[in-house]
């Protein structure tokens, strides 16, 4: 089950030489948004990521890089390691994600898991707020803790991001709001 290679980056020089390889896969993945964009994290890491460790995992097979598993480990006052994506920060995104090629995605997160449970004498806890409620990825391991008795995991609840999908131009966006919202 664990056959895939995996090589952990933790240096934000490690993670800016990766930026082709991560746009090209980001731009075929399911959850291509701006928030998993190399641009966003990587100024995200330089302002906020001081005092927590990019563990930033690169997932290959034969030499071809398949996904990545943008994660941070951010130690709390009592010494707990927390493992979560990087870009989680006290305004709770919620566009957070794996960034994986499509045709490889549940066997991508079967890996990714098989990976954390060899190495979780690295970590306390695994936190992965920032999951939408409409992710592939949540999905897929939401089936995953209730069919493997994993007792070790559990499943929070997902809070909904509010969005709405814009039209071609502020005029028939502002044409599409109610006459209060217009006058606001």
């Amino acid at each position: 089950m664990c056959n895939w290679e995996f090589e952990r980056l933790s240096t934000i020089e490690e993670f800016v030489a990766i930026k082709e390889e991560w746009t090209s896969i980001l731009s075929a993945s399911k959850q291509d948004n701006i928030f998993l964009t190399h641009s966003w994290l990587s100024s995200w890491w330089r302002v906020y990521g001081c005092d927590v460790s990019m563990w930033l995992l690169v997932a290959r097979i034969d030499d071809h890089i398949i996904g990545f598993a943008p994660f941070m480990i951010v130690r709390s006052s009592i010494g707990l390691k927390t493992l979560t994506f990087m870009g989680v920060s006290d305004l709770k995104p919620v566009h957070l994600d794996f960034v994986i090629l499509p045709e490889f995605h549940n066997e991508f997160l079967m890996n990714i898991l098989c990976y954390l449970d060899n190495h979780k004498e690295k970590w306390d806890l695994l936190d992965l707020q920032g999951l939408s409620e409409d992710s592939p990825s949540l999905r897929y391991l939401k089936n995953w803790f209730l069919t493997s008795n994993q007792s070790q995991y559990r499943i929070g609840n997902c809070e909904a991001c509010p969005c709405i999908t814009l039209p071609q131009s502020f005029t028939e966006y502002i044409q599409s709001r109610s006459k209060n919202t217009r006058k606001n």
